[in-house]
């Protein structure tokens, strides 16, 4: 079946409240929404909201720090580096779709569980998963955590497609 076909039936579903509920559980309400502050939103992949939400916790103080995904460029190759982010400068850095695999088990969990102070997280849903193992086995961690904000995932690119997609395109 050509893609083609498949988005046309795919955008002709009728997306009742059993289907949503299905494939995005349970739910309030849905926004669209984009930040006000143009420097924000001019770098970012989706209107900046998160980064700009994230900016207001952390100058508030309503929050401490926010673990995020950076992404670097290291010997050709682009990775990903979970950091917790405490300014601005930190948080523009992280700003951006990450299409890249991570292991979140290794790499964040050790910066929630040593951060000091009150958390915000920007995860995926399967990494939501593990924070909440780890909130119901340490208390102290379930104080910690004051905000999850849990990302939609569409894809993640395995690093060697990547590779062989630039290799294909030179």
């Amino acid at each position: 079946m050509k893609a083609s076909h498949i988005l046309d039936r795919v955008l002709k579903r009728r997306w009742t409240d059993e289907l949503i509920e299905k494939y995005l559980g349970r739910y309030e309400a849905g926004w669209l929404m984009y930040a006000a502050d143009a420097k924000i939103r001019d770098n970012a992949a989706s209107g900046g909201t998160i980064t700009a939400l994230l900016d207001y916790l952390l100058k508030t103080g309503k929050v401490d720090g926010a673990l995020v995904l950076s992404s670097f460029v290291e010997v050709n190759e682009v990775r990903a580096k979970y950091e917790i982010a405490t300014s601005w400068e930190a948080l523009s850095r992280a700003q951006g779709s990450k299409y890249l695999t991570t292991n979140f088990g290794r790499d964040a969990v050790p910066l929630i569980k040593s951060f000091p102070g009150k958390l915000a997280l920007v995860i995926l849903p399967c990494d939501s998963w593990i924070v909440n193992r780890l909130r119901a086995n340490n208390p102290e961690i379930m104080e910690k955590i004051v905000l999850r904000i849990t990302l939609f995932c569409g894809h993640i690119s395995d690093p060697g497609l990547t590779r062989d997609v630039i290799r294909k395109q030179k």
